[in-house]
């Protein structure tokens, strides 16, 4: 999980997102399993929920990532992290991809968070981390 270390000022940041896109063209969080496009508000954001059970939809992720002391952060309910960096999510796209399962496949969007703003890491890659989470464009990691 994101390690989440600040607070930032502003209405939003732009980033890239890794995601399980459906064989009907769907979009999940990789980790958690819910729908990114279900429920969406009238600007195609989505509030993210906060998550009591996980549901992964690739094996690259711990499977106590909700209830391990080292992975379960108070910060990151209710939020959804992006990579600054798009090469990060790209790479966290090909691992994820490795064990996905099936009628699944890993992908990057370009994509944006706001509200409730925070700054920090995954490994040693950037993130922001926000409670509404809008994906834009196509597919960037089969471009």
């Amino acid at each position: 999980m994101c390690n989440l270390l600040r607070k930032i000022p502003g209405k939003s940041r732009d980033g890239f997102k890794a995601v399980a896109v459906s064989a009907s063209g769907e979009r999940f969080s990789l980790s958690m399993g819910f729908s990114y496009d279900k429920g969406l508000d009238e600007k195609r954001r989505k509030r993210i929920p906060v998550i009591r059970l996980q549901k992964r939809l690739s094996r690259f992720f711990n499977q106590d990532i909700l209830t391990c002391v080292f992975t379960s952060k108070k910060e990151m309910e209710g939020r959804t992290a992006i990579f600054a960096n798009k090469e990060q999510a790209l790479k966290l796209c090909t691992k994820a991809q490795q064990t996905i399962v099936k009628g699944f496949t890993a992908a990057v969007f370009k994509a944006q968070v706001s509200e409730g703003l925070m700054e920090g890491s995954y490994n040693s890659a950037k993130v922001f981390a926000g409670q509404m989470l809008k994906l834009r464009g196509l597919n960037i990691a089969s471009s």
